[in-house]
């Protein structure tokens, strides 16, 4: 689904799969899911926000016991103080694609049902 996604972005200008609109060097905000989400009739404080998805991947990886390790690098959730979380995109790196299609062969389970 997403190298679909990246045959329609402009390859010489475009580094994110879905960039900023307004800055081209920048990823969407998390607040451009959350009004996608209000668009849809979710209420964003009561309901679901887009750092939800985030939570809600973290507990079903944590539950189905995949190395936390892995999970905490794949979301980010590293000390932004320390050179190594801040300059290597590459730590476990094989594990986190890993992870990534495990994450997406569950959802795809999920929407099966």
């Amino acid at each position: 689904m997403l190298w679909g996604l990246h045959l329609h972005t402009d390859h010489g200008r475009d580094t994110f799969v879905f960039p900023s609109t307004t800055h081209r060097d920048r990823e969407i905000s998390e607040n451009t899911l959350n009004a996608a989400l209000r668009r849809m009739g979710y209420d964003t404080k009561r309901q679901h926000c887009s750092h939800g998805f985030r939570k809600t991947a973290s507990a079903l990886l944590n539950a189905a016991r995949f190395d936390p390790e892995v999970i905490e690098w794949q979301l980010a959730h590293v000390d932004k103080d320390r050179m190594r979380g801040t300059y290597n995109k590459a730590t476990l790196l094989p594990e986190r694609i890993e992870l990534m299609q495990r994450w997406s062969d569950m959802l795809d389970e999920l929407r099966a049902r």
